[in-house]
């Protein structure tokens, strides 16, 4: 009788979790995206960065009427591109954080898929797929723009682009989306998450400025926009590794770790 009831069991783990871990992914992607609030945010995402994209096409447009005025380059319209992604996509990262508790969403994630900690790791990769497909999609855009600007009004172009530049700031869109969903999956609160994402930030930033060699040392370690700054530069040889490492781990994998032990004891109302 006992062997006959094993039997079944090991049938039913002997499915490969490969494929649902899968498609938790692709359903963490769609509960990303899949509401108004998110498609508003995502909207308007999309349009504050072809406004920096447009922006930043004008003022070539204007120095480019300057002698000797530096070149139209396509690298400064995709960076003026992905700045205005890292402005506003980690809003939709934090609504998706905080959303499954404040709209009673664990209810039914949580019932379907029971190990929490296989749903956090599916919301992390979902949020890294969002930001990387965001990121080239801007960046795609902002190319062919600047193409189709220089071609309508025959100007003398730059149309090269650094891969390392740009897979550089891919990779900063990501990490700057999972400290957003770090911060979101602590709070479980929207209006808050919103205000320490990005007042934290610009505070260590500010501190940085004080004169003090003390405090300027430890901003070189703590501070994430300094420490990542030489990438969006060009200048990998400049980027300190262990600066790299320690930011990341103040900045992304303590809120995260911490978030996903708070997710794991967290009771469902």
């Amino acid at each position: 009788m006992i062997e006959k009831m094993q039997g079944p069991r090991h049938a039913v783990s002997s499915v490969p979790a490969g494929h649902r871990y899968y498609r938790l992914v692709i359903v963490e992607v769609r509960k990303m995206l899949d509401y108004r609030a998110a498609r508003w945010v995502s909207v308007a995402t999309v349009a504050y960065a072809s406004v920096a994209v447009a922006i930043a096409l004008a003022l070539a447009l204007l120095t480019s009427k300057v002698p000797d005025s530096p070149q139209v380059s396509a690298q400064m319209v995709v960076n003026a591109g992905m700045s205005g992604l890292r402005a506003l996509l980690p809003v939709l990262v934090i609504l998706s954080a905080t959303a499954e508790w404040s709209q009673r969403l664990g209810i039914h994630t949580f019932a379907l898929e029971p190990r929490r900690a296989r749903v956090f790791l599916g919301k992390v990769c979902a949020t890294g797929v969002v930001a990387s497909a965001a990121g080239v999609g801007v960046s795609g855009l902002a190319y062919v723009s600047t193409v189709l600007f220089a071609w309508a009004l025959n100007i003398k172009t730059s149309l090269h682009l650094d891969p390392l530049i740009l897979l550089g700031g891919i990779g900063i869109l990501v990490a700057w989306c999972w400290i957003a969903l770090g911060i979101g999956v602590l709070t479980l609160n929207t209006p808050f998450a919103l205000i320490v994402f990005y007042l934290l930030p610009t505070l260590v930033s500010t501190i940085a400025f004080v004169p003090s060699e003390r405090v300027a040392n430890l901003a070189g370690w703590v501070d994430f926009n300094r420490v990542v700054a030489p990438i969006l530069e060009g200048g990998w040889s400049s980027l300190s590794p262990s600066r790299m490492l320690v930011s990341s781990c103040i900045w992304i994998l303590v809120p995260l770790g911490l978030g996903m032990l708070l997710l794991r004891r967290r009771e469902i109302e």
